[in-house]
């Protein structure tokens, strides 16, 4: 007669991370913190103004980068899947690559004009600030006042 098998830990876990409510559950988890730690965030740096050395900043700084890895590592875990399938030559898999490299390029070209749009701009708004001809004005004022 043989003895019974005694599962770890390990594979009692798996097994219950592989099952899909369990899947989709994480998954609204992960959807609704996101904008709730942006939230958290927000309050904490504007109109609570904790300071910087707050445990409460502190803390909200050190959730959102929990979250930003926990992100990070699933999206390179569903990327690792992909290249595993596709060299394993499964049914599906250069088309799956190619769509989320079109659907990465029309995510990313926005965002990177947008940040590149953003810096000129601030980076042309402040020089106009500092320059000669403000220098001037300034100077002239406040001579203008006696200081």
């Amino acid at each position: 007669m043989r003895a019974p098998v005694r599962t770890s830990t390990w594979d009692r876990l798996s097994r219950i991370r592989r099952q899909r409510r369990v899947q989709n559950a994480s998954t609204l988890g992960l959807v609704i913190l996101g904008p709730v730690l942006a939230i958290l965030t927000f309050l904490v740096l504007g109109p609570l103004d904790q300071g910087a050395t707050s445990p409460t900043l502190r803390l909200i700084l050190l959730a959102d980068l929990v979250y930003v890895l926990v992100v990070a590592a699933l999206v390179l875990q569903r990327v690792a899947r992909m290249i595993a399938a596709r060299r394993a030559k499964s049914a599906g898999s250069r088309l799956h690559l190619r769509l989320t490299g079109v659907f990465a390029l029309i995510a990313l070209i926005p965002t990177v004009l947008v940040a590149v749009f953003a810096a000129l701009t601030v980076n042309i708004g402040l020089e106009g600030w500092f320059s000669e001809r403000v220098r001037d004005v300034v100077g002239n004022s406040l001579s203008a006042a006696g200081l």
